[in-house]
């Protein structure tokens, strides 16, 4: 039996090198980098180039790292603290939960922040982070806001419209040019 599995891993083995050479023979070429990825075959052409708003894997945040860490402006002002975020079924982070305004944990806000609409911060000489969201405290007031016993649904559009709107076109708040 194991004769047979090594004879079957040598013939898949020699299977995949002609299938390789056999490819580049007739003329597949690939080339990848930090825009995409490019395929061109006879008959066929992929360019798998990264839409907007997105960018390969290079600088990346643990979740434990943002959940917690407080929101400023760029003044320097505190906003509120992230709670949560909100993924799709790929993994792609598209909000942050920022908690705001109440006492001790009374009377709290939630709203979704668009992940366009902040920047993460770390001092050069430590480990202190922060997210940057720059709008004032008056202009956050104004954001749509649910409690914690009553989610929306992320996938409602005209929630997705209201947020990201509020977030990314409305006066008073800048977005960051990064």
């Amino acid at each position: 039996m194991t004769r047979n599995i090594g004879w079957a891993l040598a013939l898949s083995a020699v299977g995949m090198f002609t299938a390789m050479n056999q490819a580049s023979a007739q003329g597949v070429k690939v080339k990848a980098d930090e825009n995409g990825v490019k395929v061109q075959a006879p008959g066929v052409r992929v360019d798998g180039k990264l839409g907007a708003g997105e960018r390969p894997v290079g600088h990346t945040q643990r979740a434990s790292k943002i959940i917690g860490a407080e929101v400023k402006n760029s003044e320097g002002t505190a906003l509120g603290k992230v709670d949560d975020l909100v993924m799709d079924e790929r993994g792609r982070t598209h909000y942050l939960i920022m908690t705001h305004g109440g006492v001790l944990g009374v009377g709290q806000k939630y709203c979704a922040v668009p992940l366009r609409a902040v920047a993460f911060r770390q001092k050069e000489d430590a480990d202190t982070r922060w997210i940057e969201l720059n709008v004032s405290p008056k202009t956050l007031e104004k954001a749509p806001t649910f409690t914690s016993d009553k989610w929306p649904d992320f996938r409602d559009g005209t929630f997705v419209k209201e947020t990201d709107t509020f977030f990314l076109d409305a006066p008073g708040v800048k977005v960051r040019a990064e």
